[in-house]
């Protein structure tokens, strides 16, 4: 009895000239121009947003199945599947289905919430494959500068890796406050100077004195991507009429994967579940991340006055709020 091929399904966020020929060569009859093809698409995914593609081999390094996955460029959180191939002698294996679920998980652990793919109305195949893999029809819309008025859109919601838990000073977390404390992303979005050895001391210290001591007006929180923690979520203002943000920092290698509006709408809801209506952030004015952040879920600034940061140097600070 023949040995059936093993196929290995793999991820590569930068496509190798390798690859991209192998698959050009089985995509098309014009080999030169199909390779532009990826090329460009791939080149300005990267330049734009991010791209990576979803690869089937066998034991022997033959390319039999390939899939592209694209980000939208004005929303981090959405992503594009296309180009998806499978070698004809190869089909009937489930090899679609496993090269788009191998991009979903992989889109899970970046925090990427929805993925849409394109397909033509008589593709009779792809639009029971989409309907085997959870999408559900939209309204078709532009991705990026992706659009064909005749193609038909599916959508479907990835499962979120993200999780909070109480913050705990033990050594992954306290790991973690020290690699944020020490980064230069957060020391300027914080607009904080680097602590000394003997600063950080009593910085954990005085943390761990108040986790100790449970003070009922705040709560600290860690965020996990998988097992991984990635930020650290701060509320206060519990025993008052509004909750308050008074802290999130996003490890800089974990930033632009919607993990801070994973924070803000884990708030809200620790929030409204203690009875709160609205929720409050202040920042500085020059902090433009953040700033987008909280306006693109829905607050607005309701103040502004001059704050003393971290550093010692006064700079104006805006007050967000919003009705939850």
């Amino acid at each position: 009895m023949r040995k059936r091929t093993t196929i290995t399904i793999t991820i590569r966020p930068v496509t190798s000239i390798e690859i991209m020929r192998k698959v050009a060569a089985n995509q098309g009859k014009n080999k030169d121009k199909a390779i532009h093809g990826l090329q460009n698409i791939i080149s300005q995914c990267k330049w734009r947003s991010d791209h990576f593609s979803a690869v089937a081999e066998t034991e022997k390094k033959e390319i039999v199945g390939y899939a592209g996955f694209i980000q939208r460029e004005n929303d981090p959180a959405d992503w594009l599947y296309t180009d998806l191939w499978v070698k004809k002698s190869q089909r009937r294996r489930a090899i679609a289905t496993s090269l788009v679920n191998a991009g979903m998980e992989y889109l899970s652990g970046l925090g990427a919430k929805r993925l849409y793919c394109n397909t033509w109305p008589e593709n009779r195949a792809s639009i029971a494959l989409q309907a085997s893999l959870g999408f559900s029809p939209v309204p078709a819309e532009p991705f990026n500068d992706f659009l064909d008025g005749d193609l038909l859109m599916f959508r479907r919601e990835l499962p979120q890796n993200l999780s909070c838990m109480l913050l705990e000073i033990e050594n992954t977390h306290a790991a973690l406050l020290l690699e944020l404390l020490e980064s230069e992303k957060t020391l300027e979005a914080l607009h904080m100077k680097r602590m000394l050895p003997d600063e950080q001391k009593a910085f954990f210290q005085e943390l761990k004195a108040a986790l100790q001591g449970g003070d009922p007006d705040e709560a600290h929180f860690i965020v996990h991507q998988g097992i991984v923690p990635v930020a650290w979520l701060k509320i206060n203002g519990l025993l008052g009429e509004k909750a308050w943000i008074s802290m999130l920092a996003v490890h800089e290698k974990f930033q632009r994967q919607g993990i801070g509006s994973f924070a803000v709408g884990f708030a809200e809801a620790f929030a409204k579940s203690r009875g709160f209506t609205a929720m409050g952030i202040h920042t500085t004015a020059d902090n433009i991340p953040a700033r987008k952040c909280y306006e693109r879920l829905g607050y607005q600034v309701v103040g502004e006055s001059d704050c003393v940061s971290e550093d010692g140097v006064v700079r104006r600070g805006d007050t967000f709020t919003k009705t939850i």
